[in-house]
């Protein structure tokens, strides 16, 4: 993914790492290379969450 960008990345990258290790943490991995190994990691597309909106909606 390309997004065009201005101005400092600090609080972008902070923001992520905070999710990694929120994820990190849900699923019991001690460490980010034990990541792949506690969980199954699946594609989403644009169809799939169109798909999972319409019953939220509902």
């Amino acid at each position: 993914v390309r997004l065009k960008y201005k101005g400092p990345l600090d609080n972008t990258v902070q923001a992520i790492l905070g999710g990694v290790r929120s994820a990190c943490s849900y699923v019991g991995a001690k460490t980010l290379k034990d990541l792949p190994k506690c969980t199954t990691f699946i594609r989403v597309t644009q169809t799939t969450n169109e798909v999972f909106t319409t019953f939220e909606n509902n």
